[in-house]
């Protein structure tokens, strides 16, 4: 009688952890792969506000922006909207701005293009706040540049780019240049910032980019799934540049 042949164990680490492998079996054998719903060729949703709960993306910027709510003070820029300056901003904010390209957009102060060389004013601002707006723009260098010109001494950039993500089907889908790694963003912030002046951080893993990619929202994957970062598998990048 033959004997059954025993699948190679490997030690439970935390790749295997984020893959839910915590048996310490490793690489399961060809072809017995379960993918289930996320199998599929076709997403979950093709929207990343669908409403069926928090998009994945979503979940990191926010913890993003929760850990450096004390940077949010004083005269405050954010792009398009004050959503995250009045979330973590508040009372600490003297002033907002709201920077936009449209001057009827609701509660603009600054009517700025980055895509194009509209000036910032130099020299103002405490913080500044860009949630997911470089990905849109396909020349980033002046970008950085302007961003860096338009705070004070001190000042500090929050800032978030999506890495493993869909390209958008509505609105921003044929603006959507890139995606990024910690490395492409260190760079591109680097000649105006300093590197001693910048903390990058990934948000994400194998388990959360997929799910992305589907279009699940975070209350399908789990908050202990969520909080696993992997580098590898950037679902966002994070930048927090201060101008020193």
């Amino acid at each position: 009688m033959r004997k059954k042949q025993k699948r190679q164990r490997w030690p439970t680490d935390r790749l295997g952890r984020v893959f839910g492998h915590t048996n310490g079996i490793w690489p399961p054998p060809i072809g017995t792969v379960d993918l289930g719903q996320l199998g599929t060729i076709t997403p979950i949703s093709t929207r990343s506000n669908h409403g069926r709960g928090t998009p994945i993306d979503s979940y990191y910027i926010d913890e993003f922006f929760r850990d450096h709510a004390t940077d949010i003070a004083g005269r405050v820029l954010e792009i398009n909207d004050d959503a995250y300056s009045r979330r973590y901003g508040w009372p600490k904010v003297v002033r907002q701005d709201i920077l936009h390209s449209s001057p009827n957009h609701p509660g603009l102060t600054v009517v700025s293009d980055l895509r194009n060389d509209d000036p910032l004013p130099e020299d103002t601002f405490d913080c500044i706040l860009v949630p997911q707006a470089l990905h849109l723009i396909f020349d980033l260098t002046q970008v950085v540049e302007r961003l860096h010109s338009a705070l004070i001494k001190g000042g500090t950039i929050l800032l978030t780019v999506p890495g493993v993500s869909q390209i958008d089907r509505g609105e921003w889908g044929d603006q959507c240049c890139w995606g990024f790694t910690s490395t492409s963003l260190r760079q591109l912030f680097e000649p105006s910032f300093g590197r001693e002046c910048l903390r990058i951080k990934a948000f994400g893993n194998v388990c959360a980019a997929i799910a992305h990619l589907q279009g699940a929202v975070a209350e399908d994957v789990g908050k202990s799934r969520l909080d696993m970062n992997d580098p590898a598998y950037p679902v966002i990048v994070s930048l927090r540049g201060e101008k020193c």
